[in-house]
């Protein structure tokens, strides 16, 4: 059957004699907005989401915010119960739709990409837009993300900032932009280093790779080297001899190469305790306060 596994505008399927309006109310279709329905056996995700969106907005909008970095690629930006998020140029009307969030904004043509079809804002203006709207604890994780998968470059984030220092939100943006950091491998790695960085300890190094004992190394999430100190999440273990995996036998060689490792492993439950045993450790070794960096930014 034609409209197996698609997604398709009801009336113009009825039209096109592909299927019936009787059809189209059984188990097989599920409706996602009015008039726009998809295969049931079809996974539900923001994509999906933002595709039926699609059908039934004009030419001139374009995905953004959290649903452009779903689109480009970072999966945990937005899921399927999530509003939309659109943008569209001054003077364009566009009436009020539930599950639509809209914002107004000129784009140049270097602020839009096509991804599947649907005009997307580039990472450096997502990037933007998620950090001059959201709190850092939101926007930092996604602009972390676009980082550490190369489809923005800290210089490129500079540049947008230093363009658009008039633009409104453009100090949170800024904000953001300083504290991202390409290292983080997961959000929860992104929210522990906003966390520390807050608490007022020094910036550590992203995936600091440990030596220890046979030639092996292990990555810590978060490290300063100067005094051999880590924090590490250890919520989501990897496989087996995975370098970012932690466990007895990992804790036990790490402590044998001089350093100490806080484990995390719920957050935001386990992170006021990591602070204080973090901020401990740190005066242990030698540390006695300040701002300045100890280790060297992935950013």
């Amino acid at each position: 059957m034609a409209l197996e596994w698609s997604l398709f505008r009801g009336t113009t399927a009825i039209e096109d004699g592909l299927i019936t309006a009787a059809e189209l109310t059984t188990p097989a279709w599920r409706r996602l907005r009015r008039d726009v329905y998809v295969d049931a056996r079809v996974e539900l995700d923001h994509g999906l989401a933002c595709h039926a969106v699609a059908l039934s907005l004009p030419e001139d909008i374009c995905f953004s915010g959290r649903s452009a970095a779903y689109l480009i690629g970072i999966g945990f930006a937005a899921g399927f119960a999530d509003a939309v998020t659109v943008v569209r140029p001054p003077g364009h009307r566009l009436a009020a739709r539930p599950g639509v969030e809209v914002s107004v904004a000129d784009l140049s043509t270097d602020d839009i990409w096509e991804i599947r079809g649907l005009p997307v804002t580039s990472p450096a203006r997502t990037a933007w837009d998620v950090g001059a709207r959201f709190p850092a604890r939101q926007a930092v994780p996604l602009i972390d993300a676009l980082l550490a998968r190369h489809f923005v470059v800290p210089a490129e984030l500079d540049a947008y900032a230093r363009a658009n220092l008039r633009r409104r939100g453009c100090r949170r943006a800024q904000h953001a932009f300083g504290l991202a950091d390409a290292g983080a491998r997961t959000p929860e790695e992104s929210l522990l280093r906003i966390a520390v960085i807050e608490a007022g300890l020094p910036r550590p190094t992203t995936q600091y790779a440990i030596d220890v004992p046979g030639g092996a190394a292990y990555h810590a999430d978060l490290g300063w080297p100067r005094y051999r100190v880590a924090l590490d999440y250890q919520g989501h273990p990897g496989p087996p001899r995975d370098p970012y995996r932690w466990d007895n036998e990992t804790s036990r060689l790490v402590g044998r190469a001089g350093w100490q490792v806080i484990a995390v492993r719920q957050l935001p439950e386990d992170l006021p305790a990591a602070l204080r045993e973090t901020r401990a450790a740190l005066h242990g070794r030698g540390w006695r306060g300040g701002t300045s960096d100890d280790g060297v930014s992935a950013r």
